[in-house]
């Protein structure tokens, strides 16, 4: 199963309930396939019961390379997270930050303070859905979550850089611990301070390993304690699911 958009039709929006994620499911809807995988463009919304939810759609291909001109990190690493400054106040959900935890991964978490530890998750990506259990209960975006690494001969390392208002993280050339066979992959991500929505990219997702192009990858955002199911409109606090039931 191989990635291709994160919406069944260009220009259609649906309710981000459940992030799609290694079932190639989203609301419902089966993901087709295709060559790589779709930009996407993810934006807050609140319900009538503030249980906060997000819109997701397609959007016009646009990826920057910064890996010339950002600031490196975590070059050789296999597992390592890193601490970088935004350069503006970023909302997501009811959480506003200035930072972010940038996991080898393939996905950013919020610091504490100024300490990333326990605010992202590990290498074994599981799926955002209702009744998941996650250690540590902690918001994360992923744009591409796996068991990714800079730690290989074929592997670079991460970039990040704010321009004009938009803060890109780009994970390049990266691999699986098993290697890729000279053929890494290279994606971002992109936080804009107009309006708090975030920005997917993928330059190559192609590899020759069993991760091509999201196969066994992760994609979405969540909250902390958001794979509760509300039975009451806004309870538990922060649920996305049956919000309106």
């Amino acid at each position: 199963m191989r990635f291709h958009s994160a919406v069944v039709d260009n220009n259609t929006r649906h309710t981000l309930r459940f992030p799609w994620s290694n079932t190639s499911w989203i609301n419902g809807f089966p993901i087709s396939g295709g060559d790589d995988l779709n930009p996407v463009r993810v934006r807050q919304r609140l319900s009538p019961s503030n249980c906060v939810s997000y819109l997701v759609r397609s959007t016009t291909y646009n990826f920057e390379d910064i890996s010339s001109t950002g600031t490196q990190i975590l070059a050789g690493s296999g597992s390592g997270v890193a601490l970088a400054n935004v350069g503006f106040s970023f909302l997501l959900f009811d959480t506003t930050f200035s930072s972010v935890c940038i996991s080898v991964e393939g996905h950013i978490g919020i610091p504490s303070g100024t300490s990333c530890t326990n605010r992202t998750f590990g290498s074994s990506n599981v799926s955002f859905f209702r009744g998941s259990a996650y250690a540590p209960d902690v918001p994360v975006v992923a744009p591409l979550w796996n068991d990714w690494t800079f730690a290989t001969a074929d592997d670079d390392a991460a970039y990040y850089q704010n321009i004009s208002g938009r803060f890109i993280i780009q994970w390049n050339q990266a691999c699986p611990p098993s290697g890729c066979g000279g053929d890494p992959i290279t994606f971002q991500m992109k936080l804009f301070d107009s309006d708090d929505h975030i920005e997917f990219h993928y330059s190559d997702t192609e590899t020759e390993s069993t991760t091509t192009n999201g196969l066994s990858a992760t994609v979405g955002l969540r909250d902390t304690n958001s794979e509760a199911e509300c039975t009451t409109l806004g309870t538990p606090r922060f649920c996305q699911f049956d919000c309106t039931t």
